[in-house]
């Protein structure tokens, strides 16, 4: 039976085979409408990461400038520069919305990522 090697961060624990999910995190561009009301968005991928993965029941909220929001899936990554909520998360042909980026202890070194499930990718269930 394999030794669980830990990763332990402000008074948590995970061993380093549950980073075993595959995401990408990746960047919105909306382009303003030419002819009609509808707008455009596309997104492109920025960097691919191995992650673990808690969902959370459906009435857990996270507190962000007085707004309560759904908070569906929490992602553990290592961290890396340059990672805000303004940037999306894809997992299993699935968009997750950022909803907040935790620097676990400010030590650049593990990220914790709340999200909330957007949905597939495609036009009609993906407008903000």
């Amino acid at each position: 039976m394999p030794v669980c090697k830990q990763i332990r961060f402000n008074r948590r624990t995970a061993c380093v085979g549950d980073l075993d999910k595959r995401i990408i995190i990746k960047t919105r561009a909306i382009m303003a409408p030419r002819t009609n009301v509808d707008y455009s968005e596309t997104f492109s991928g920025d960097k691919s990461v191995w992650a673990s993965l808690k969902t959370t029941k459906g009435r857990d909220t996270f507190y962000l400038t007085n707004l309560d929001k759904q908070v569906s899936h929490v992602f553990l990554i290592r961290w890396y520069a340059g990672l805000t909520s303004e940037k999306w998360v894809e997992f299993q042909t699935e968009n997750y919305d950022i909803i907040e980026v935790e620097n676990v202890e400010e030590r650049n070194e593990w990220y914790l990522v709340y999200c909330n499930v957007r949905g597939v990718k495609t036009a009609e269930t993906n407008h903000a």
